[in-house]
């Protein structure tokens, strides 16, 4: 049975949502001693690395051991602790209740001794590596030789507590082995070596903080830091939050590292501290020839339409409308380019979207990065229609005013609707937003695809099922079997569609679904079925409540379990569905009309 796996690996970025540990806050609230940057740097880089092996030294009581293993890696966890049955089990708890056990094995035991053993007769090279153990020296140093050691070829090694000049002795190692080197200023500052097709993930400092690097680790590129040069230069020139300029610098940067093809553009630039932010990253980061396209209208904002509201207020009652926020180009946007030298990258376009980014659309080619500013849905729509085509498929799109203008959001959606897809929207602060065109969700009907196609795939029978993935794997199993067995014993099989709600724990959900097919198909055989076509399985776990609401006006019925979790911004839409029961004939009736 295919199990369309519609939630592929995001390109990690800063602050991205984690998944699900909420379980771990409650179980265990002070499990240990990594504050949430330094758990968000574990996530984010560790879902570069998910379905390959990681190796955890020190994991105290199994809260950075949760970020690693929920991004999908395989986890090998060392820690004396573990010999202690009360830390043992606060870890496999913790670790249970996050839906991820697993994916981990607990080792107890002493580095480098433990991972020597593990590595040799399991025959282990890990491609991510954190290093949280013995603080005092030798002990940090030996826990980074074992480590290269037995590092995969394209591997990252990630450091905790280097405000401990002992500890910074195992960064030290690997600086002076020739890899790559670079120091995160969080609360207990982080440390990361990395060589091979692998690179660091991005993260900001806070800037409210005054930071001060010890005397130990002057020398080490500290990671932000050149951003946060950039902030009094761009500051004046831009209406931008902290968070939405860090996340477009961010994706800039990852572009450029990646090579990418394509040009950076921005639809509203207001007096241009973004463009030139973007600008200054093709300057010192693009390996490719780029330019920053900055189209807005420099002379204030359009009319708004009735349906451009914040909170319910007409736009023009807001103090933001028509005519507002002009930004001369020779005052703002030329001023702040020259200021940081970046002016050569950056083509102004002043005038009306629907007459610019038409005729400009050939000049322009490819495009990396495509910033949304436009504030209003006509604007936000004239975006979306002209540009969305010429974004390279591993491109982004940030888009700033999702959560604050209503007509901005519904535009997003009514764009959704018109090409037929669904976009995974990943919240940067209240009203930014940014998507990967990878990652979106084509809905996707038999003629118009393979079944191994990324997408969500219907048939002419499209069930809703929402199983409470926190019971026993055994209890879902056994709800789900009747349900397989069923279909694949109907005349059509292929004319089936399971839509299925992942958004706690997508890996448990790929799993148990494994099974219980596994289990079926074993049955059905042993008693002489032949087995043949197969329905198709979409794992959903990315939608909001407008597009789950769309999806489901598309489905035909919900298969309701006696476990079960519907999200309560869509029970009203999910109760509309009729019930699929599997004593009533109308499912195969109706899937042979």
């Amino acid at each position: 049975m295919r199990v369309g796996n519609v939630d592929q690996c995001p390109w990690p970025y800063l602050r991205r949502e984690i998944p699900h540990l909420w379980y771990v806050d409650q179980c265990n609230p002070t499990v240990g001693f990594v504050s949430r940057d330094e758990a968000h740097i574990l996530y984010n880089t560790a879902l570069q690395f998910k379905g390959q092996p990681a190796l955890e030294i020190g994991c105290w009581m199994g809260w950075s051991a949760a970020h690693l293993a929920s991004a999908g890696v395989i986890l090998d966890v060392v820690d004396p602790i573990l010999n202690q049955p009360q830390a043992y089990e606060s870890v496999d708890q913790s670790l249970t209740l996050a839906g991820i056990r697993s994916n981990v094995t607990l080792y107890p035991g002493t580095s480098p001794e433990k991972v020597e053993e593990i590595a040799q007769t399991q025959n282990r090279r890990w491609s991510l590596i954190f290093i949280d153990g013995d603080h005092d020296h030798p002990g940090p140093l030996r826990d980074a030789q074992i480590a290269e050691k037995y590092a995969a070829e394209d591997a990252l090694i990630l450091f905790h507590d280097l405000t401990s000049p002992d500890v910074a002795e195992g960064l030290h190692y690997f600086r002076d082995r020739g890899w790559n080197t670079m120091i995160y200023q969080t609360m207990q500052i982080m440390g990361v070596a990395w060589r091979g097709q692998v690179q660091p993930v991005e993260h900001i400092p806070d800037p409210a903080v005054q930071w001060t690097l010890p005397e130990h680790l002057r020398g080490y590129r500290v990671c932000g830091l050149q951003f946060q040069s950039l902030l009094p230069v761009i500051r004046p020139y831009t209406l931008l939050s902290l968070e939405r300029l860090s996340t477009l610098y961010s994706l800039a940067k990852k572009i450029c590292q990646a090579d990418i093809p394509g040009n950076f553009v921005e639809c509203g630039v207001y007096k241009g501290g973004s463009s030139a932010l973007l600008a200054w990253v093709i300057q010192n980061f693009s390996r490719r020839p780029r330019k920053v396209y900055s189209f807005d209208t420099f002379s204030g904002m359009p009319d708004p339409t009735e349906v451009d509201r914040h909170q319910g207020i007409p736009a023009n009652d807001t103090g933001f409308g028509v005519g507002t926020l002009p930004a001369p180009i020779a005052e703002n946007l030329e001023q702040v380019c020259e200021a940081l030298g970046v002016w050569e990258w950056v083509i102004p376009v002043a005038g009306l979207f629907e007459n610019t980014l038409p005729a400009y659309r050939e000049e322009m080619g490819e495009i990396a990065l495509l910033h949304a500013d436009g504030d209003w849905y006509s604007s936000t729509m004239d975006i979306f229609r002209n540009l969305y085509g010429q974004v390279n498929p591993k491109g982004f799109i940030q888009v700033d005013d999702y959560g604050h203008w209503e007509g901005c959001k519904k535009a997003i959606h009514d764009f959704e609707q018109e090409i037929g897809a669904f976009f995974r929207l990943h919240t940067i602060d209240y009203t930014g937003t940014w998507l990967a065109l990878e990652e979106n969700l084509p809905i996707l009907s038999p003629e118009h695809s393979e079944p191994s196609t990324p997408g969500i795939h219907l048939r002419q029978m499209n069930l809703a099922l929402f199983p409470d993935w926190d019971p026993d794997s055994e209890v879902i199993v056994s709800e789900l079997e009747p349900l397989l067995e069923y279909i694949l014993l109907s005349p059509n099989p292929q004319d089936y569609a399971l839509i299925v709600s992942a958004e706690l724990d997508y890996g448990l959900a790929e799993s148990v679904l494994e099974m219980a097919a596994a289990n079926v198909a074993l049955k059905l055989m042993e008693q002489g079925h032949e087995l043949g076509a197969e329905p198709h399985i979409s794992l959903i776990r990315t939608l909001n409540a407008p597009q789950w609401e769309r999806l489901l006006a598309r489905l035909t019925h919900h298969y309701p379990l006696a476990h079960e979790r519907i999200p309560a911004r869509i029970r009203e839409a999910v109760g509309k569905l009729p019930p699929f029961e599997l004593s009533s004939e109308r499912a195969v009736t109706r899937s042979q009309d």
